[in-house]
This record gives C-alpha cells, structure tokens and sequence, in this order.
C-alpha cells in the first residue's frame, strides 16, 4: 500500500492511519523524489521530509512550540506525515516534527488537523496541472530561509529571523534537503522471529552497519559517529527492543519513519526506554 500525494478525495489515496482485525497497521516511509516539485505544496497534502513545512492551516501556525526548551532558539523542521482522520470534524490531519540541532534529544511533534469543510481545501482534489508555488497566507507569515512562523524569533525588517540570516552569514544550512514520503505498509517479516531475517545477524551488526553508513559520501558527522559508538557496546546481545528494531530494519530497508497510529514506538533499545 502506498499513500498517493494527493488527497485521498479522490480515491487513489490510502489512510496512513489504517488498520486491520488485529490492530493498526505499522507504516514505513521512504524518500522520494516527486514527479514534479509542486507536488510537495499544501494543497497536494504531502507527506515528506526536510524543506520548509507545508502547513495545513496557513493562518494558525504553531509559533509558540517551535523554539527548543533548553538553548530557546528556533527548532528545525524534519518531517511530516499526511494521516487523515476518522471523522469529518478531523478529515485533515498533518503531523510534524522538529528539532534543535544544538541540543541531542530535543524534539517536539505537533499535529494540525481541519474539517473536511473548511475555507482553504475544495471537495475537488487540485489538479496536478496547478504548477503554482506562491502561497501568500504561507510566506506573510513565514521566514523565507527557514520556513517556520516568523513569531518563532526575532525578525528584520524583511520578515526574516536574526538568528537565520546569522546562520546564512556563517554558511550554517538552515534546512534539510528536500524529499517526499513514499509511505507503505510495514514487511511482516519484522514481527517473524522465525522467518527469513536471522536473529543470530541482528545483534553485534551495528558496527558494520556503521562502516557502510559512513561510505556514503561521509554522510554522518562527528557527533553522529560519537553517539552510535557510545551506543553499540552498551547493547546486550538479549535486548529484545534492539532486535525487533533490527528486524524492522533488514525487513523495510531504507525506510527512514516508522509510523503506527494507536501502535506502540519502534524503539531502538530498552536502555531508556519510556514506560
């Protein structure tokens, strides 16, 4: 099952909120690049990653929950993932998440919802012929180099935030790359401990993992490499979250969200791990 980028009005897209007899059904996204670049506007109710936020409520923008708890400087937009409602009253229904890239673990996951009737969407999906890209209600109320609510910080006399033009000057990237979100229903196989993943390769293959991810045009950066090698001898080879999470990972590989509505987290171990 893969969630079209289109609204699902029109029938071609799938609930990434769905569910079977046995309980909601586990989703995987994987990057993608979109047929054509417009398609990751709003108005198309993407699911993607990095660039700037398509807000599904262009007025009501979250300004006050985007500034990170511990240094209070502005978060930084990761992802966000189109799962429509049940009812009419949250037919829309976008979720995102942010992060402070100065402070590890700092992350906020917001959620904006709208009535199938409201005054921004037509019943009718907007054609994918609608090659426009200029959304007034979006950027009179946006930065322009980093995309969040220009309430978030300090702003100049351009809109734009103090601390983004700071960043620009330093050549600091203020987003991530942009992609969109192939979202699918997660391979079984992850819930198989008896099926064609070994548990035997699981655990102790975190090293070699890490050596491949590093091959990758150096992809990872320092405090990445810092944090996976603090992490790894840690991991006891009897740690059932860590080889669930492995499972998942050679069963979906490249996935890069895990998304269960009414599921429970994929955690990476049971060290720290929430009750």
């Amino acid at each position: 099952m893969t969630m079209d980028m289109s609204s699902p009005r029109n029938g071609s897209g799938s609930d990434a909120s769905s569910s079977t007899e046995d309980g909601p059904t586990p989703l995987v996204g994987y990057t993608v690049k979109p047929r054509k670049d417009h398609l990751l506007q709003r108005r198309y109710f993407p699911s993607k990653i990095g660039g700037s936020p398509a807000w599904l409520d262009p007025e009501l923008l979250p300004a006050g929950d985007l500034t990170c708890d511990n240094c209070d400087q502005p978060l930084t937009f990761l992802a966000q993932v189109y799962s429509p409602g049940e009812n009419d009253a949250a037919f829309h229904r976008t979720i995102y998440v942010f992060a402070c890239r100065s402070c590890p673990g700092s992350f906020r996951a917001l959620r904006s919802q709208l009535p199938w009737n409201n005054v921004y969407y037509a019943p009718i999906p907007a054609s994918e012929d609608d090659t426009t890209v200029d959304d007034d209600l979006v950027t009179s109320r946006s930065c322009s180099l980093c995309g969040l609510p220009r309430d978030v910080a300090e702003c100049d006399g351009q809109g734009v935030h103090v601390a983004c033009r700071r960043a620009l000057e330093s050549r600091w990237k203020l987003q991530i790359d942009e992609f969109g979100l192939s979202i699918e229903e997660c391979d079984e196989e992850m819930t198989d401990s008896e099926g064609d993943v070994s548990e035997s390769d699981l655990v102790g293959d975190e090293s070699h993992l890490l050596e491949e991810y590093q091959r990758k045009d150096d992809m990872m950066d320092d405090s990445e490499v810092e944090a996976f090698e603090e992490l790894c001898p840690e991991i006891d080879a009897d740690d059932e979250a860590h080889k669930d999470f492995e499972m998942l990972a050679k069963a979906n590989p490249g996935h890069v969200i895990y998304y269960c509505r009414g599921g429970e987290p994929m955690w990476l171990t049971s060290m720290g791990k929430q009750p």
